[in-house]
């Protein structure tokens, strides 16, 4: 799979809120993006962070236009595994995806 570095200003989606159900830790992984290429915010830290158990989780599910759509056919493919409940082999199934670390925000609630 090739790399590709582009410059994301997501648009909002949603966001899924969740508790964690038991205590962890987490390193946010270091930039590697080239430089004048920034896709993702710099972590704060790379400090290990501690997450303890009912800590609130908030997952922001957002698009861009620079983030490529996946291959003819997945739709299909995805349908015939969730209908079928059966495991779609990796090759069938690719919905490109961009991650960026975590980040300690201050919940407004």
């Amino acid at each position: 799979m090739s790399s590709e570095y582009v410059t994301l200003k997501p648009n909002p989606g949603f966001c899924v809120k969740s508790t964690t159900l038991q205590a962890g830790s987490y390193t946010p992984s270091a930039p590697n993006t080239p430089s004048g290429n920034v896709a993702i915010e710099e972590p704060l830290s790379r400090t290990t962070i501690s997450i303890p158990n009912g800590l609130k989780v908030f997952i922001n599910i957002a698009w861009d236009h620079n983030v490529p759509p996946p291959p003819e056919g997945v739709e299909e493919a995805v349908k015939k595994a969730y209908f079928e409940g059966a495991d779609a082999p990796d090759d069938d199934v690719y919905v490109p995806v961009v991650v960026s670390d975590g980040r300690q925000d201050k919940d407004k609630g």
